[in-house]
């Protein structure tokens, strides 16, 4: 009896020590804006995105699809690379359209743009593009001109550390899932959702920091519509961010009767991923070839001072949106 004491006492004496020894756990906001502040801080990653949406119309017309992204980010998210698939169908009332198609994209810079149609296909009565125009575009690195590069750079759906802090900011925490492994680093795993009303105090200082209007009213009117929830895997020990999973579904608006997507995105190799090389043998991207060849314009070097092409492209676009339509 007296040894089972003893020992009892012992194991009592060991389990209060090692509980000593534990460091306290960190509050989850705590994780969140370490992670934001980490986030910032990040110089590079590997990234792996896996989604699928779906977007019905105002006419009950539905298409849905799917997105993988393979790239790296670098200099903070400046210059990013990515191998991207994107495969959707609409099913039409007389008929199904689809396409599939594999894209590599480069962002150089907010004026350095480029882009390569690896593959594409498309069936059904109306294919998106003429197939002699997308035999001419494939397989080659195209600059897209500055204006217009940087106005698709800023609309980069890849992972960036900007979005990566913004994300930080604007969620809370539903459930703390606690301590879990991935990528075989200990993480702080949390179910989240975005807080509505730290979104828009998020979209409103942003607004202000780029000196642009911002309409709250609206603001508050499309939010309303939002449902995202999610998951967050963040590292315990640097607080980067190692898996984000959300599903998103957006309700009824001017253009469509709803909207969803789910994704997944893996992050690795932080601060160590590979460098991007920019290509070389680009070939300057001009709207003219969008025209069909049959046009008799030459698919080559334009002939037109810098910047009328655009102007052009323009012109005819906003006198076909003043025309009304005839039936």
């Amino acid at each position: 009896m007296r040894r089972f004491l003893v020992a009892l006492a012992g194991a009592f004496l060991l389990f209060v020590g090692c509980a000593r020894e534990q460091q306290p756990a960190i509050p989850p906001e705590e994780v969140l804006g370490n992670a934001a502040q980490a986030s910032l801080a990040l110089q590079s990653a590997r990234y792996e995105l896996r989604g699928s949406f779906t977007l019905t119309d105002s006419n009950n017309v539905v298409t849905s699809g799917t997105l993988t992204l393979d790239g790296v980010l670098q200099d903070a998210g400046k210059q990013i690379e990515s191998d991207v698939s994107l495969a959707a169908k609409t099913a039409y009332p007389d008929g199904e359209m689809s396409f599939a198609a594999d894209i590599g994209v480069i962002v150089g810079g907010p004026a350095d743009l480029f882009v390569k149609l690896e593959r594409y296909t498309a069936e059904g009565p109306s294919p998106f593009f003429n197939p002699e125009l997308v035999e001419q575009f494939s397989g080659k690195w195209w600059r897209i001109p500055p204006a217009r590069g940087e106005q698709l750079a800023a609309m980069s759906v890849t992972p960036d550390p900007r979005l990566l802090n913004a994300q930080a900011q604007v969620v809370k925490v539903v459930r703390d899932l606690g301590l879990s492994s991935l990528h075989n680093r200990p993480v702080y795993r949390y179910e989240v959702a975005v807080d509505h009303e730290k979104l828009i105090a998020y979209l409103k200082t942003t607004a202000a920091e780029n000196t642009q209007s911002f309409d709250e009213q609206s603001v508050r009117a499309s939010v309303a519509n939002l449902d995202a929830t999610g998951e967050l895997w963040i590292d315990k020990e640097k607080f980067y961010v190692q898996r984000l999973q959300w599903k998103i579904a957006q309700g009824v608006s001017e253009s469509a009767k709803s909207f969803s997507v789910e994704f997944v995105v893996d992050f690795f190799d932080h601060d160590s991923a590979a460098s991007i090389t920019i290509p070389a043998d680009a070939t300057e991207f001009t709207p003219l070839m969008f025209y069909d060849a049959s046009s008799g314009l030459e698919m080559q070097e334009s002939l037109l001072p810098p910047g009328m092409e655009e102007d052009m492209i323009q012109q005819l676009l906003e006198q076909g949106a003043n025309e009304p339509l005839v039936e």
